[in-house]
């Protein structure tokens, strides 16, 4: 799954992800990949900030009800 942030900025804002108000300090960037388990379940939002200031985005509630699972068939001959 991944979220998606966009802002206006000029010169280009850096963007903040955060998780149940916690800062996801590995995340810097407009696109945020999550993986999906159920720990990855709450609310999200991003910050752009830039030389005008902050701002930012209204809190998006994400739940994960079950680990995706993959599944990969191997043909032997």
């Amino acid at each position: 799954m991944t979220l998606h942030c966009s802002s206006n900025c000029n010169p280009r804002c850096k963007m903040n992800w955060y998780k149940d108000g916690k800062q996801l300090s590995e995340k810097k960037n407009e696109m945020f990949r999550m993986p999906l388990n159920r720990s990855m379940s709450g609310f999200y939002r991003c910050e752009a900030t830039g030389e005008e200031g902050n701002e930012l985005s209204k809190l998006v509630e994400v739940t994960v009800t079950c680990k995706l699972q993959c599944f990969q068939c191997i043909k032997i001959f």
